[in-house]
């Protein structure tokens, strides 16, 4: 069993990190490879995610990876500004120094080919309404749209009522369910293969945040932490990925607490409680 955690890390960093889960993984699973590799487009706000490793496995999703030995997750997160801030494609870059670099990172991701792509929050800024995301994200990454399990961050969260913007950009316009789970919730789990189960939670659960007017319930009993329990409970013959926006420990000042989702999750995750 093993765990992956990051936050606001460099794109340098990131790019030494990857081989080295690459080979940490290859190690633990034997012929069943799983690569993973970890990019960051911009140095704003924070991202978390929980790897946890086991034997044997259940049932296989509808996705063509079923039978794959072999299988590569890219993850970033923090990823389009604006729309107006986009940098020139395909090099991406910048107009300034705050600009993202999203048409970069995503060259880098079209080079690696992945079976799929994990986005955990701040997708899109200021305020992740739809029509930030048609003009900005859609037009870099939008072509892995197909492949793209997301996570909420807070920037996504700020879009009233309850990321109204993100869930019609990965869930279709108005519709109650979706790539990204239920609308108002943001939870939700996939079999990325027989062998690896991705689970993805919404920790916007702070009353805070001003801007995040409708936060989710994040406590002990809540309905989400009760759906991660019984869904952990129901593939533990399976190798568990676990993503959501908010760290239980980052070198910024925006880590979560003891009792906050982001510690509960990685508990109930790693078989701890």
């Amino acid at each position: 069993m093993g765990k992956v955690a990051w936050a606001q890390l460099s794109r340098d960093r990131a790019s030494s990190l990857a081989p080295v889960v690459q080979a940490r993984l290859r190690a633990w699973m034997g012929r069943r490879r799983f690569s993973i590799a970890l990019l960051v487009a911009v140095t704003i706000g924070v991202s978390a995610a929980a790897v946890s490793w086991a034997h044997g496995s259940r049932r296989s999703s509808e996705r063509r990876q079923n039978d794959q030995t072999s299988f590569t997750l890219v993850a970033a997160a923090d990823i389009a500004c604006m729309p107006g801030e986009v940098g020139v494609p395909p090099n991406g870059r910048p107009n300034g120094p705050d600009n993202c670099q999203q048409a970069a990172t995503a060259a880098l991701i079209e080079g690696l080919k992945p079976d799929a792509v994990a986005v955990p929050g701040d997708i899109q800024y200021e305020r992740g309404r739809l029509a930030e995301f048609l003009g900005s994200f859609g037009s870099t990454w939008g072509a892995f749209k197909p492949s793209i399990y997301p996570a909420a961050g807070n920037h996504e969260w700020y879009d009233s009522p309850n990321g109204r913007g993100y869930f019609d950009y990965f869930d279709g316009v108005g519709r109650r369910s979706g790539r990204a789970g239920a609308r108002g919730h943001g939870y939700y789990s996939v079999d990325l293969n027989r062998y690896w189960h991705l689970i993805t939670l919404n920790s916007n659960c702070t009353t805070d945040n001003a801007l995040i007017v409708t936060p989710v319930s994040c406590r002990y009993g809540s309905a989400q932490e009760r759906w991660l329990r019984s869904d952990l409970a129901a593939h533990r013959g399976q190798c568990i990925i676990a993503q959501w926006h908010h760290p239980l420990f980052t070198s910024g000042p925006n880590q979560g607490g003891p009792n906050d989702i982001s510690a509960r999750a990685a508990r109930a995750c790693l078989g701890r409680g």
